[in-house]
């Protein structure tokens, strides 16, 4: 199991990053992310706390739309 810790624009070390214009914006950029830290095939987890549960589900949902295979 390899842990990848999502590090959004606004916090922590992307502090100084402006802030995305919607929480749609934040979905895209993490499941283009996941993407391409995955490989194909590869089985993988999506898991947050508060709105981090929020943007997992989103996130799971546009992987879904966009045919990713590999979500457990």
């Amino acid at each position: 199991v390899r842990w990848v810790p999502a590090m959004l624009a606004g916090r922590e070390d992307r502090h100084a990053e402006p802030l995305p214009a919607t929480f749609r914006h934040w979905v895209e950029e993490l499941a283009t992310g996941v993407v391409a830290k995955t490989g194909p095939g590869e089985r993988f987890v999506l898991a947050g706390h508060s709105m981090g549960g929020g943007l997992a589900f989103e996130v799971a949902r546009e992987l879904r739309r966009r045919n990713v295979e590999g979500l457990a």
